[in-house]
């Protein structure tokens, strides 16, 4: 299988409200319109990934957040949405993400068929749980494992048109 039929697949078993009842289980709150920049809180992050995985939607990449609660300055991030779920809000960290490019992508799918799917998605757990960003102006280097609230943005790779139903 190629993104080509990946894409296909998705748009045929017409399965973009099963990612949207995905997204409300695990209480992750799309950015945009679309389905990049999902952001999960780490208490489910495994379980999100595992049910991506088991439904054959496809992690592309990893932007990264720092969650704060509402009175809370972000000492190294952007602005960001206020959680629809949480009583706080969310700070973009603006110099690092993590991705696959679509050969990289495309060599998985064709060599694993849909087992390249869960093993593209468990890569993007690695990263996750491995994290450490970038030092910032402070000499502080943030690590998901000590800072409890970095937290990754979910890209996930679907057709242009789609759109969630969080908007």
């Amino acid at each position: 299988m190629n993104l080509k039929e990946y894409l296909k697949t998705l748009e045929n078993k017409k399965v973009k409200k099963q990612l949207d009842e995905i997204l409300d289980q695990f209480k992750a709150q799309p950015v945009g319109q679309g389905y990049i920049d999902i952001i999960v809180k780490r208490e489910y992050i495994e379980d999100f990934i595992i049910k991506l995985s088991s439904k054959g939607f496809l992690i592309n990449a990893l932007s990264w957040w720092l969650y704060l609660e509402l009175n809370e300055f972000s000492k190294y991030g952007y602005g960001g949405p206020k959680s629809k779920f949480y009583s706080g809000w969310y700070s973009e960290l603006p110099h690092d993400f993590d991705e696959l490019n679509n050969e990289e992508i495309e060599r998985y799918l064709i060599s694993m068929d849909y087992n390249g799917i869960s093993y593209i998605n468990q890569h993007f757990s690695n990263v996750i749980f491995s994290k450490e960003t970038i030092q910032y102006y402070d000499s502080h280097i943030l690590k998901f494992e000590t800072d409890l609230n970095l937290t990754p943005g979910f890209w996930i790779y679907t057709p242009d048109n789609w759109r969630n139903s969080k908007q």
